[in-house]
């Protein structure tokens, strides 16, 4: 659903997932960046508990 470029911390992700989903991808795909060595599903787990904190908080995408 998404894919970061190493190092040049682009990520590209499927506009087609809803706002949570979205965010989800996004921490995933940054966590990759920072822990490139940790394994997949360490990333995933890692990612699903920062979007349910950002979650959590309000954070919510806001489109123009």
């Amino acid at each position: 659903l998404g894919q970061i470029y190493m190092g040049e911390r682009i990520i590209e992700i499927d506009p087609r997932q809803n706002p949570l989903e979205y965010l989800d991808t996004i921490m995933h795909e940054v966590l990759h960046e920072l822990f490139p060595d940790e394994e997949e599903e360490k990333i995933g787990e890692a990612a699903n508990e920062l979007t349910v904190v950002l979650w959590k908080h309000g954070y919510r995408q806001v489109c123009q």
